[in-house]
């Protein structure tokens, strides 16, 4: 019953905050993509608190920084806002829903050299 009570007060702050979002304009040149599914989401043992993510369609465009040809954004999860967005991909995934992906024009940095290029994920607007 907890997790359900818990489900539920997560989809509510999502809608809230999908409808305050809708009033922002998102940064032209920024990286998006409108209307698409989370086709994998991945954290690795290497890496644990990155989250990365495949989309059902690519970005518009990419940070100049982004080289990674097979994740399309990535999420630093130690601080509270990534742990927020984390739970909301989830739930995404979860309810195989559509939503707005919007990048930050920049990487992640907490990345070795080997791996970096990935852009961060800066906005999410669930359907």
């Amino acid at each position: 019953m907890r997790t359900l009570r818990f489900v539920a007060c997560l989809i509510g702050s999502i809608v809230i905050a999908a409808s305050r979002a809708d009033a922002l304009d998102f940064p032209v040149g920024h990286s998006s993509v409108a209307d698409a599914q989370i086709t994998r989401l991945m954290m690795d043992e290497a890496y644990p608190q990155i989250v990365f993510l495949q989309l059902s369609d690519a970005p518009d465009e990419n940070a100049e920084c982004h080289r990674n040809s097979t994740w399309h954004y990535a999420i630093p999860i130690s601080s509270p806002e990534g742990q927020n967005m984390y739970s909301a991909l989830l739930a995404l995934k979860a309810s195989a829903g559509h939503a707005f992906f919007g990048g930050a024009d920049e990487c992640v940095t907490e990345l070795p050299p080997e791996i970096l290029g990935i852009e961060r994920l800066a906005r999410l607007e669930l359907h």
